[in-house]
């Protein structure tokens, strides 16, 4: 089984191009399954010549019990639909390139999650998370710029760190957003985002000087005050 899962493992970065977390949840997840059906020989599963279970032997009950035996161990219930997610895409992935004949995820039922209700921000909190001192160093203008990209745009902030100079068209008022699987949109952003933004971009070889002046300062404490 492990060829196949070394074969997927070249689709996902090659022609999926995903991320390296996502990369690694696949074959995290596709290697427990790989134990599981290792361990389960003579639970109606077939050797095929190798040694190793006939990946064509693999069915939905293989996959219940795969599941089943994640939910017996207190796993999550996001998590096992995580786990299953990967199979299905894994055994899809097998079937398009003629290894089996039918994918024996695809009818197996996603466990029912738990509806939670997302903590989110009010417009209060919003507000005063912004009304930040009236300072104009580089550090306080680098995080006004942040937070009101973060509030303009509605990105994440994973998205938000990602952001580069070039990706900001403030004639347009568009910034380009690399989001999960390094797709990228087109997101629109307020005139005042745009103005905090080149206030820090003025200010930012400031931070530089900074952490340079502070860096000096540590290096003079310690000159001046050996621990010996």
């Amino acid at each position: 089984m492990q060829q196949f899962i070394d074969a997927f493992a070249e689709y996902l970065k090659v022609e999926k191009n995903v991320s390296e977390h996502t990369y690694r949840n696949y074959i995290s997840d596709l290697a427990m399954f790989r134990d599981y059906v290792a361990n389960n020989v003579g639970a109606g599963l077939k050797p095929a010549p190798t040694g190793e279970i006939d990946i064509k032997e693999i069915d939905n009950l293989t996959v219940r019990g795969f599941l089943g035996l994640l939910s017996r161990k207190g796993e999550k219930k996001s998590s096992i639909a995580r786990r299953l997610s990967a199979l299905r895409t894994f055994f899809k992935y097998l079937h398009r390139e003629g290894y089996i004949e039918t994918n024996p995820a695809k009818a197996v039922s996603t466990p029912k999650q738990e509806k939670r209700i997302p903590s989110f921000l009010s417009v209060d909190d919003a507000f005063s998370l912004m009304e930040l001192p009236n300072k104009a160093d580089a550090l306080t203008l680098r995080d006004k710029a942040a937070l009101e990209t973060f509030y303009s745009t509605g990105i994440r902030i994973s998205e938000l760190v990602g952001l580069n100079d070039a990706d900001i068209d403030f004639n347009s008022g568009l910034v380009r957003v690399r989001g999960k699987g390094r797709k990228e949109r087109i997101v629109p952003i307020g005139g005042k985002a745009i103005t905090a933004i080149k206030n820090y971009l003025n200010k930012r070889q400031g931070i530089y000087k900074e952490v340079r002046s502070q860096k000096s300062e540590v290096r003079s404490y310690e000159a001046d005050n050996p621990l010996n």
